[in-house]
């Protein structure tokens, strides 16, 4: 059980509010604060010296190597080091010298330079073969055809073969893996499409050949026991994630984020025993997958592959692809994991073919890739033991392979008096003020506390490879050359200048004092004093002339002279020891397409020197880590011995060019600068922010006009910030954190904000929105930061004291790799842009922290800028990363240790699916009485797939009807009963509104009917008849009516008016109400009827007669028949008794009437009926009279 993540919970959580390093803050620093913490060559060399005063000269028994070696202590391969007695930290071989005589070591420009393709293949064998594409598979793109494996390579004439890992051709080629290849060339707009199989050993010979340090997130356990089932690390041993995991990020792609190669995406090889094959975050591209003709016709979890879509929709740029994988990406990338990648366009190919770029044909018509990196090869045994007797050639490798710092050595030591460990490399948080005294793992005595192996803050390596040959040579003409150089280096930067080789020692430029006395080139640096002093300035070489960065083409060409790199060396600036006067300066993962005319070499100069010098680090420093000839003896400081002429460890030296031949016309500049911005203006995106432009150290706001003659906006600023000085909560090791910047706060309040790239994300973006970003850097060091999909702007750097500098030459226009410099703060402009897919892209959801169980919460920065706890706390929960990419420092052992954070790239979603409807009414519970709704269901935008939409709006086809909700179905409301309608849905989400679905079937609504009108009851003997006028059905046939009595209840029901109701009490009093019910529901019951008491009806009459007839009159007569009645009603009809008209009525127990108002002559028919209470009797027989 790993209780050491359990107790680091616990440790977190005591430590919240508390002072240190848990509160997650930057501290203030100033230069001078700063300049303090550094250890000094001066204080090394007097620790040294110390120690070996008091070390018994006896002390060790391993012979001392030829070079000057301090020999270690004996130790096991693999186990404890000793911290205080040797250095840790071993060389490449190194060359013994008898006499005149040099032996071994690795001698310098002696092998070529691995070209393109196998015609250029070096003297090794050595080269970068260009991928083999298959345009026929997806019509419209190029496919490639990849694999990932373990091979090896020889890459100096003085070294056996080293073991590599790295991507293999799989479609043609040769058949084997080559280092740096293969090469893809593209085109702008023809998409590429990768199937990427992970082909590495799967087990133990899985296992990198490198040091794992496991504490490392992504490196150790998992949140699964091997059977795939639940686990927490924190409290019992689970799984662990394999070593051989890799995906691919092409750097500087506009891709899709399922197939930018992101830490989550990685994959394991088919047959890999392990509950983790593949990476939360992986993705396959959906049109590349799931049919017969597909790439991966059944893709599962478990089958080592993977499919990538770069959509190319850019401008012409040297970019690369490499590994990503979570917790192991500086180790994959040191390992080989890395290969070139050529864009081209029309506007490159316009000014190749006008002749204003050199063309050198073929496969160097884009120019010659030169790929500067930094490795240590093992030592053999002797030296090894000497230097480094932990490191464990069983696991990692013997003579000639891949060497990496594992030792975390530090600076300060309890041991002696000084405090100063003259073999330590980085501060350590618990011996560091403020002290880090809530390490979880502290000091062992008078070691460090922290694991075997360690991950180190950087990886300052001793010999450069180019091309994957160490100390190359490349035969040049005197003419014009293009090159497009990468740093691929994992954390070392470059400062490129050209020199003439000494000829007294043509493997090297000739040095003279740094003096501050002498008259150096005026755009040199002032003499400095430095260690090794600067090259003479009558070697300088050829001026580098540059016309693109990592982006594509500068808006103009930069003419770099050629010059010593320069320090700022006033101390009162707050940027004191940064850059000053440089050539070219690469942070690793920078690109700088460049020019070199040869033909200004001089006749009787053959050899010109590709010269670095910059600090590493960067810009602080540590000479131990320069490597240069002539270097004084520093293996009491755990460096190198005095370096030979000649031979390495030399980190100055990196290559050679050897030039013959007569010189040609020299290159045309004016030619360049004339064609170059029109190039630059077809191919590109305008800037965003006006050149000119610049913000202030106080600024929240930046003001510009973005069109010429609009109105300036006053644009906020988002703050974020950066820092190298901050310790791991665990061990107490120097890190790299990334964070926020607080705005609006004094010199009293702390204003920086440490996130993780667990923690919850802060950076959220949409298409086309304009974001300008403030980075405040609160630290020792230079940081390339690397932004993933997009490209950004650099407006200008301003330091703590507020002066402010506009971008370098070489900086001006786009870039995606910026240098974030000490105690400066940089303003940035982004407006993100999405490429164009054939296919939908889903939403990224995953935990925030995928190597934990969901629900934990003690692996997060849970506090906020004053100590306070967070609230609500963060905790790990599946999160909607939309479409997701990151950001980071590309110094790899600061990228994920901890300098990478999340950012969410948002688009509006798109067209919800499969839209349907269906009635339906609820109760109003106000007035109780049903309302009529719709339900409105769809599916989820085929984007959306697996995300969550925060909002989803319904509207009906009349537009006056609306419904919102963030899941279907939505109920809407305000419905019209009788209307016709459709539906249609739209998802919505931070970045806009998506299109609008298609429309539901037709709806027509139908509600219940209308109450019915008129009711009139008749009462009969214990019956009533109702009689009522239909209602309105309301969309709905009526199917029937219902007539109920009250106050006594009895119902009766028929399909219309009138209905008898019946089993009525004779002699009470009744009304009636009548509903209507159609196939929705039952109506409101009708306005009562009149009331009526039932009962017998009277008798009807007999005997009707005439007793008298007159002229105006009748006297009618007969007979009673009825003993209830209540009168009698008398009618008349003059038609024969069509129509009949009431003359009368009499009262109880009549017999007579006299019926006046008659006309003389003419025939009348006359008729009697008696009614009562209960009802009327039938009419009496019917009688003619005719008048006199």
């Amino acid at each position: 059980m790993r209780n050491s993540k359990f107790i680091k919970f616990l440790a977190l959580a005591a430590a919240v509010g508390c002072a240190g390093v848990f509160q997650a803050r930057a501290e203030l620093s100033t230069p001078a604060e700063k300049a303090k913490r550094r250890v000094t060559y001066e204080q090394r060399k007097a620790a040294a010296a110390a120690r070996k005063r008091a070390r018994p000269s006896s002390v060790y028994t391993v012979t001392q190597p030829t070079g000057g070696l301090t020999p270690c202590p004996p130790a096991t391969p693999g186990g404890y080091p000793d911290y205080n007695n040797c250095a840790n930290f071993a060389l490449s071989p190194l060359p013994t010298q008898v006499g005149d005589a040099v032996f071994g070591g690795i001698r310098k420009f002696v092998d070529r330079l691995p070209g393109v393709g196998p015609e250029n293949a070096n003297n090794l064998g050595q080269y970068i073969p260009i991928a083999t594409k298959n345009t026929s598979l997806y019509p419209g793109s190029d496919y490639y055809d990849l694999g990932l494996v373990e091979y090896t390579q020889q890459m100096h004439s003085s070294l056996p073969p080293t073991k590599l890992r790295g991507y293999k051709d799989l479609a043609g080629g040769d058949g084997r893996a080559h280092y740096l290849g293969p090469l893809i060339i593209a085109r702008r707009d023809t998409p590429v499409r990768i199937k990427f199989t992970n082909q590495l050993p799967t087990g133990a010979a899985g296992n990198l050949f490198l040091p794992v340090d496991k504490s490392i997130m992504g490196s150790g356990e998992g949140p699964m026991n091997a059977d795939g089932t639940p686990c927490d690390p924190g409290m019992e041993d689970c799984a662990e994630y394999t070593q051989n995991r890799a995906t691919i990020h092409l750097h500087g792609t506009d891709a899709p984020w399922i197939s930018d190669g992101t830490p989550h995406q990685w994959l394991t090889p088919a047959g890999e025993n392990t509950p983790y094959k593949k990476g939360v975050s992986f993705r396959n591209v959906p049109d590349m997958v799931g049919f017969s003709s597909a790439s991966i016709p059944s893709p599962h979890d478990g089958d080592g592959m993977g499919t990538f879509f770069w959509p190319n929709q850019q401008s012409s740029r040297f970019m690369f692809f490499h590994d990503h994988a979570y917790g192991i990406t500086r180790l994959n990338v040191y390992a080989g994991n890395a290969a070139g990648y050529l864009l081209t366009d029309a506007a490159e190919d316009g000014l190749i073919d006008s002749g204003v770029l050199p063309n050198l044909g073929g496969v160097y018509r884009y120019g010659i890739p030169l790929i500067i990196q930094d490795k240590t090869f093992v030592p053999d045994q002797t030296q090894l033991n000497a230097q480094d007797p932990t490191w464990d050639n069983n696991a990692w490798g013997g003579f000639g392979n891949l060497w990496m710092p594992h030792v975390y050595m530090a600076n300060q030591s309890p041991l002696f008096p000084d405090g100063v460990n003259p073999f330590g490399r980085w501060h350590y948080g618990p011996w560091f003020w403020p002290p880090a005294t809530n390490v979880l793992h502290g000091p062992v005595g008078n070691d460090p506390g922290t694991p075997i192996p360690s991950v180190t803050p950087e990886s300052w390596l001793d010999t450069p490879v180019v091309n994957g040959t160490a100390y190359p040579v490349l035969p040049v003409q005197r003419k014009a050359y293009r090159f497009r150089v990468l740093n691929g280096a994992n954390d070392r930067f470059f400062h490129l200048g050209l020199y003439y080789a000494d000829p007294a020692n043509p493997t090297e430029v000739k040095m003279v004092p740094a003096d501050p006395n002498t008259q150096f080139p005026a755009h040199w640096p002032a003499g400095d004093n430095r260690m090794g002093g600067v090259p003479d300035p009558a070697t300088q070489g050829p001026d580098i002339i540059q016309i693109g960065n990592e982006t594509g083409f500068l808006p103009d060409p930069a003419i770099l002279p050629v010059t010593p790199i320069g320090r700022n060396l006033d101390t009162m600036s707050m940027t004191v020891t940064n850059a000053a006067e440089k050539t070219l300066l690469l942070a690793p993962a920078e690109r700088a397409d460049i020019i070199i005319d040869f033909s200004k070499v001089p006749a009787g100069i053959s050899k010109v020197i590709l010269y670095n010098d910059a600090w590493a680090p960067f810009a602080a420093g540590d000479t131990r880590n320069e490597y240069f000839t002539g270097q004084e003896d520093m293996t009491e400081l755990g460096g190198a011995p005095t370096i030979l002429p000649g031979y390495g460890p030399n980190m100055r030296t990196l290559m050679q060019f050897q030039v013959s031949g007569p010189a040609q016309a020299p290159f045309n500049v004016a030619a360049l600068q004339a064609a170059l911005p029109a190039a630059y203006a077809a191919s590109r995106d305008p800037a965003i922010v006006p050149e000119g432009v610049q913000g202030g150290i106080f600024d929240n706001t930046l003001t510009f006009s973005t069109a010429p003659g609009s109105v300036p906006i006053a644009n906020p600023l988002e703050m974020k910030m950066l820092t190298d000085e901050p310790f791991d909560e665990e061990y107490g090791r120097m890190m790299g954190t990334l964070g926020l910047e607080l705005p609006f706060t004094d010199a009293l309040t702390q204003t920086g904000l440490l996130k993780k790239y667990i923690d919850t994300p802060t950076e959220v973006m949409k298409e086309g929105g304009l974001q300008l970003w403030k980075f405040t850097h609160n630290g020792v060091d230079s940081h390339p930061i690397h932004f993933h999909l997009f490209n950004v702007q650099l407006i200008n750097r301003v330091d703590w004291a507020g002066v402010m500098s506009p971008p370098d030459d070489n900086e001006r226009g786009w870039k995606e790799t910026l240098r974030m410099n000490m105690l400066e703060s940089v303003y940035v402009a982004m407006k993100p842009k999405m490429a164009t897919f054939p296919f939908p892209v889903p939403q990224s959801v995953r935990p925030l922290d995928p190597t934990m169980p969901l629900g934990t919460m003690m692996q997060f920065n849970n506090v906020d800028q004053f100590g306070n706890p967070l609230v609500p706390p963060i905790v790990n929960e599946l999160t909607n990363f939309g479409h997701e990419y990151v950001w980071h420092c590309h110094i790899l052992s600061h990228e994920e240790n901890d300098m990478m954070r999340p950012m969410v790239y948002q688009l509006p979603p798109g067209q919800p699916q499969d839209v349907t409807a269906v009635t339906g009414s609820v109760t109003d519970p106000v007035t109780e009485l049903p309302v009529p709704v719709a339900q409105v269901s769809f599916s989820l935008p085929l984007d959306q797939t697996g995300g969550l939409t925060p909002l989803y709006t319904v509207t009906s086809s009349s537009g006056a009807v609306v419904g919102t909700g963030s899941a279907s179905p939505i109920t809407v409301y305000g419905l019209v009963i009788a209307s016709t309608y459709t539906f249609t849905v739209t998802a919505s989400n931070y970045a806009g509104s998506g299109p609008v679905s298609e429309p539901s079937a037709v709806l027509t609504w139908a509600g219940v009917p209308a109450a019915p009108t008129s009711v009139v009851a008749v009462a009969g003997d214990q019956q009533a008849t109702i009689s009522f006028r239909p209602p309105a059905d309301n969309g709905s046939p009526i199917l029937f009516y219902t007539v109920t009595s009250g106050p006594d209840v009895n119902v009766a029901s028929g399909p219309g008016s009138p209905i008898t109701v019946t089993n009525l009490a004779d002699g009470n009093p009744f009304t009636f109400t009548v509903t209507a019910t159609n196939a929705v529901g039952e109506s409101l019951p009708s306005l009562p009827s009149n009331i009526i008491i039932p009962g017998q009806a009277p008798r009807k009459p007999s005997g009707l007669k005439a007793v008298t007839v007159a002229s105006s009159y009748v006297l009618l007569n007969w007979t009673d028949n009825a003993d209830n009645e209540q009168g009698y009603t008398i009618e008349r009809s003059a038609d024969g008794g069509v129509t009949w008209t009431v003359v009368g009525t009499t009262g109880v127990n009549a017999g007579f009437f006299r019926a006046g108002s008659l006309t003389t002559r003419t025939k009348y028919v006359f008729r009697v009926q008696a009614f009562n209470g209960n009802g009327v009797s039938a009419y009496s027989s019917a009688l003619t009279v005719t008048t006199r």
